[in-house]
Protein backbone atom coordinates (compact mmCIF):
# COMPACT_ATOMS: atom_id res chain seq x y z
CA UNK A 1 0.00 0.00 0.00
CA UNK A 2 2.67 2.30 0.51
CA UNK A 3 4.57 2.01 -2.17
CA UNK A 4 1.08 3.13 -4.62
CA UNK A 5 0.79 5.14 -2.13
CA UNK A 6 4.91 6.74 -3.12
CA UNK A 7 3.93 6.34 -6.67
CA UNK A 8 0.50 7.94 -6.57
CA UNK A 9 2.12 11.07 -5.50
CA UNK A 10 5.37 11.22 -7.48
CA UNK A 11 3.31 10.81 -10.69
CA UNK A 12 0.79 13.82 -8.63
CA UNK A 13 4.38 16.15 -8.39
CA UNK A 14 5.30 15.15 -11.81
CA UNK A 15 2.16 16.20 -13.69
CA UNK A 16 2.26 19.70 -12.05
CA UNK A 17 4.18 22.40 -14.85
CA UNK A 18 7.42 23.98 -13.86
CA UNK A 19 6.95 27.50 -15.01
CA UNK A 20 8.37 31.10 -15.01
CA UNK A 21 7.44 34.53 -16.85
CA UNK A 22 9.17 35.36 -20.03
CA UNK A 23 10.59 38.68 -18.90
CA UNK A 24 9.56 40.61 -15.78
CA UNK A 25 7.51 43.71 -17.54
CA UNK A 26 6.04 42.61 -20.88
CA UNK A 27 4.30 43.68 -23.95
CA UNK A 28 2.30 41.15 -25.28
CA UNK A 29 -0.07 41.47 -28.65
CA UNK A 30 -3.61 40.58 -27.76
CA UNK A 31 -5.01 38.45 -28.04
CA UNK A 32 -2.64 36.21 -26.26
CA UNK A 33 -1.89 32.73 -25.26
CA UNK A 34 -0.43 31.76 -22.04
CA UNK A 35 2.34 30.18 -23.64
CA UNK A 36 3.13 33.69 -25.05
CA UNK A 37 3.96 35.20 -20.97
CA UNK A 38 5.12 31.84 -19.51
CA UNK A 39 7.88 29.39 -20.32
CA UNK A 40 7.04 26.04 -19.36
CA UNK A 41 8.51 22.82 -19.74
CA UNK A 42 5.72 21.82 -21.72
CA UNK A 43 3.70 23.69 -23.54
CA UNK A 44 0.03 21.20 -23.56
CA UNK A 45 -2.93 22.69 -24.23
CA UNK A 46 -1.04 26.39 -23.50
CA UNK A 47 -1.28 27.26 -27.10
CA UNK A 48 -4.81 26.88 -27.16
CA UNK A 49 -6.06 29.13 -24.41
CA UNK A 50 -6.58 32.81 -25.01
CA UNK A 51 -5.02 35.19 -21.70
CA UNK A 52 -7.97 37.30 -20.32
CA UNK A 53 -7.52 41.26 -20.90
CA UNK A 54 -8.01 41.26 -16.86
CA UNK A 55 -4.47 39.89 -16.85
CA UNK A 56 -3.57 43.07 -17.81
CA UNK A 57 -1.10 45.10 -15.59
CA UNK A 58 0.34 43.39 -12.22
CA UNK A 59 -0.16 39.90 -12.71
CA UNK A 60 1.25 37.18 -10.30
CA UNK A 61 2.24 33.49 -10.48
CA UNK A 62 -0.30 32.67 -7.73
CA UNK A 63 -3.08 34.37 -10.52
CA UNK A 64 -1.97 32.36 -13.14
CA UNK A 65 -1.85 28.93 -11.28
CA UNK A 66 -5.80 29.54 -9.94
CA UNK A 67 -6.50 30.40 -13.84
CA UNK A 68 -5.06 27.80 -14.95
CA UNK A 69 -6.62 24.98 -12.58
CA UNK A 70 -9.71 26.28 -14.18
CA UNK A 71 -8.51 24.40 -17.26
CA UNK A 72 -7.05 21.26 -15.60
CA UNK A 73 -3.68 22.72 -15.83
CA UNK A 74 -1.34 22.31 -12.46
CA UNK A 75 1.46 25.01 -12.38
CA UNK A 76 3.83 23.65 -9.46
CA UNK A 77 5.03 27.01 -7.43
CA UNK A 78 7.66 25.29 -5.63
CA UNK A 79 9.37 24.84 -8.78
CA UNK A 80 8.56 28.52 -10.13
CA UNK A 81 11.28 30.11 -11.58
CA UNK A 82 12.45 33.68 -11.49
CA UNK A 83 9.87 37.01 -10.51
CA UNK A 84 6.69 35.72 -9.31
CA UNK A 85 4.90 39.01 -9.99
CA UNK A 86 5.58 41.08 -13.44
CA UNK A 87 3.98 43.98 -15.10
CA UNK A 88 1.92 42.94 -18.20
CA UNK A 89 1.10 45.19 -21.09
CA UNK A 90 -1.51 43.45 -23.65
CA UNK A 91 -2.23 45.82 -26.39
CA UNK A 92 -4.23 45.28 -29.30
CA UNK A 93 -2.33 45.66 -32.70
CA UNK A 94 -2.29 48.66 -34.34
CA UNK A 95 -1.18 48.42 -38.34
CA UNK A 96 2.14 50.65 -37.91
CA UNK A 97 2.70 50.66 -42.29
CA UNK A 98 -0.73 52.17 -42.37
CA UNK A 99 -0.23 54.81 -39.58
CA UNK A 100 3.31 55.74 -41.14
CA UNK A 101 2.20 56.05 -44.30
CA UNK A 102 -0.61 58.65 -42.99
CA UNK A 103 2.22 60.21 -41.03
CA UNK A 104 4.56 60.81 -44.24
CA UNK A 105 1.42 62.18 -46.55
CA UNK A 106 0.39 64.46 -43.34
CA UNK A 107 4.30 65.84 -43.53
CA UNK A 108 4.01 66.52 -47.55
CA UNK A 109 0.96 68.14 -47.52
CA UNK A 110 1.96 70.37 -44.27
CA UNK A 111 5.38 71.19 -45.97
CA UNK A 112 3.58 72.05 -49.37
CA UNK A 113 1.44 75.03 -47.41
CA UNK A 114 4.68 76.50 -46.40
CA UNK A 115 5.68 76.05 -50.00
CA UNK A 116 8.25 73.18 -49.98
CA UNK A 117 7.60 70.45 -52.57
CA UNK A 118 9.06 67.63 -50.98
CA UNK A 119 10.23 64.50 -53.47
CA UNK A 120 10.79 61.92 -50.44
CA UNK A 121 9.81 61.55 -46.81
CA UNK A 122 10.61 58.73 -44.44
CA UNK A 123 10.58 58.53 -40.85
CA UNK A 124 12.90 57.65 -38.75
CA UNK A 125 11.47 57.47 -35.26
CA UNK A 126 7.92 57.61 -34.02
CA UNK A 127 7.70 58.23 -30.81
CA UNK A 128 4.71 56.45 -29.19
CA UNK A 129 3.36 53.70 -26.65
CA UNK A 130 0.25 53.67 -28.19
CA UNK A 131 -1.81 50.27 -26.15
CA UNK A 132 -5.28 49.48 -26.90
CA UNK A 133 -7.64 47.81 -24.53
CA UNK A 134 -9.85 46.63 -27.04
CA UNK A 135 -9.74 45.78 -30.87
CA UNK A 136 -8.46 49.28 -33.18
CA UNK A 137 -11.35 50.37 -35.68
CA UNK A 138 -9.98 53.43 -36.82
CA UNK A 139 -7.05 56.10 -36.04
CA UNK A 140 -8.18 59.79 -36.65
CA UNK A 141 -5.65 62.38 -36.96
CA UNK A 142 -6.75 65.46 -35.24
CA UNK A 143 -3.74 67.90 -35.74
CA UNK A 144 -0.57 67.39 -37.26
CA UNK A 145 2.14 69.96 -36.74
CA UNK A 146 5.35 70.53 -38.06
CA UNK A 147 8.07 71.96 -35.15
CA UNK A 148 11.21 71.75 -37.61
CA UNK A 149 12.80 70.72 -40.18
CA UNK A 150 12.84 67.23 -38.60
CA UNK A 151 10.05 66.47 -36.10
CA UNK A 152 6.55 67.38 -35.77
CA UNK A 153 3.76 66.96 -33.17
CA UNK A 154 0.82 64.75 -33.87
CA UNK A 155 -2.62 64.28 -32.17
CA UNK A 156 -4.62 61.75 -32.84
CA UNK A 157 -7.66 59.53 -31.78
CA UNK A 158 -7.97 55.93 -31.69
CA UNK A 159 -11.79 54.53 -31.99
CA UNK A 160 -11.94 50.84 -30.39
CA UNK A 161 -14.55 48.16 -30.32
CA UNK A 162 -15.66 49.40 -27.07
CA UNK A 163 -16.83 53.01 -26.20
CA UNK A 164 -12.99 53.12 -24.37
CA UNK A 165 -11.77 55.51 -26.91
CA UNK A 166 -8.90 57.72 -26.42
CA UNK A 167 -6.49 60.52 -27.33
CA UNK A 168 -2.78 60.51 -27.37
CA UNK A 169 0.12 63.11 -28.75
CA UNK A 170 2.69 61.64 -30.28
CA UNK A 171 6.47 63.22 -31.48
CA UNK A 172 7.34 62.00 -35.38
CA UNK A 173 11.10 62.60 -36.41
CA UNK A 174 11.36 62.37 -39.94
CA UNK A 175 14.11 62.52 -43.11
CA UNK A 176 13.01 65.02 -46.05
CA UNK A 177 14.26 65.75 -49.50
CA UNK A 178 13.53 68.51 -51.73
CA UNK A 179 14.79 69.62 -55.41
CA UNK A 180 17.14 72.60 -54.13
CA UNK A 181 19.60 74.66 -55.61
CA UNK A 182 23.18 74.36 -56.29
CA UNK A 183 25.77 76.38 -57.89
CA UNK A 184 26.15 75.52 -60.87
CA UNK A 185 30.00 77.30 -61.13
CA UNK A 186 31.96 79.10 -58.85
CA UNK A 187 30.85 82.17 -57.21
CA UNK A 188 32.41 85.08 -55.91
CA UNK A 189 31.77 86.88 -52.45
CA UNK A 190 29.75 90.30 -53.53
CA UNK A 191 28.22 88.69 -56.48
CA UNK A 192 25.00 89.16 -57.67
CA UNK A 193 23.06 85.59 -57.94
CA UNK A 194 21.57 85.25 -61.48
CA UNK A 195 19.30 82.53 -63.11
CA UNK A 196 21.85 80.88 -64.72
CA UNK A 197 24.46 80.18 -61.67
CA UNK A 198 21.65 78.11 -60.43
CA UNK A 199 20.95 73.98 -61.35
CA UNK A 200 18.71 72.20 -58.98
CA UNK A 201 19.00 68.64 -57.55
CA UNK A 202 17.96 67.11 -54.81
CA UNK A 203 18.79 67.36 -51.39
CA UNK A 204 18.22 66.86 -47.70
CA UNK A 205 15.93 69.72 -46.65
CA UNK A 206 16.99 71.44 -43.37
CA UNK A 207 15.04 74.67 -43.98
CA UNK A 208 18.06 76.53 -44.76
CA UNK A 209 17.64 75.63 -48.89
CA UNK A 210 17.29 77.89 -51.57
CA UNK A 211 14.19 76.44 -53.93
CA UNK A 212 13.64 78.66 -56.28
CA UNK A 213 15.65 81.55 -57.98
CA UNK A 214 13.08 84.34 -57.25
CA UNK A 215 13.55 84.01 -53.65
CA UNK A 216 16.61 85.68 -54.09
CA UNK A 217 16.75 87.26 -57.45
CA UNK A 218 18.27 90.61 -55.60
CA UNK A 219 20.82 89.03 -53.23
CA UNK A 220 24.79 88.84 -53.15
CA UNK A 221 26.48 86.16 -52.13
CA UNK A 222 28.26 86.74 -48.36
CA UNK A 223 31.14 84.26 -49.32
CA UNK A 224 32.94 82.64 -51.80
CA UNK A 225 30.98 79.34 -53.05
CA UNK A 226 33.06 76.43 -54.91
CA UNK A 227 30.81 74.85 -57.84
CA UNK A 228 28.18 72.17 -57.13
CA UNK A 229 28.14 73.19 -53.71
CA UNK A 230 24.45 73.23 -52.15
CA UNK A 231 23.30 76.80 -51.39
CA UNK A 232 21.83 78.14 -48.51
CA UNK A 233 19.69 81.25 -47.55
CA UNK A 234 22.42 82.03 -45.21
CA UNK A 235 25.06 81.93 -48.05
CA UNK A 236 23.06 85.36 -48.84
CA UNK A 237 22.09 88.60 -48.07
CA UNK A 238 19.92 91.31 -50.04
CA UNK A 239 21.13 94.27 -51.65
CA UNK A 240 20.56 97.09 -49.78
CA UNK A 241 18.93 100.06 -51.63
CA UNK A 242 21.67 102.94 -52.10
CA UNK A 243 22.19 106.41 -53.32
CA UNK A 244 24.47 107.15 -56.35
CA UNK A 245 28.12 107.34 -55.08
CA UNK A 246 27.70 105.79 -52.04
CA UNK A 247 30.03 102.71 -50.48
CA UNK A 248 28.62 99.13 -50.74
CA UNK A 249 30.40 96.45 -48.79
CA UNK A 250 29.37 92.65 -48.13
CA UNK A 251 29.48 91.11 -44.41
Amino acid sequence: MAKWSFLFLFFVANSCLAASFRNAVMRVDAPATIADILVVDSNTKLKSLTVPMEFDGWLSARQIKDWLLQHNIEIDLTTWKGPKRVWLNLCHRIEQQDLIREFEKQIKISFARQGVKTTSVQLSNVNTDLCPKHAVQAIIIDEFKLRNSKSASVSISVETASENNYSQALLVQFSANVFAARAKHDLKRGSRLVQQALTFSETPWTGNEILDFSSVSTHLAKRNIPALSNLSRADFTPIQAVNRGDRVTVK
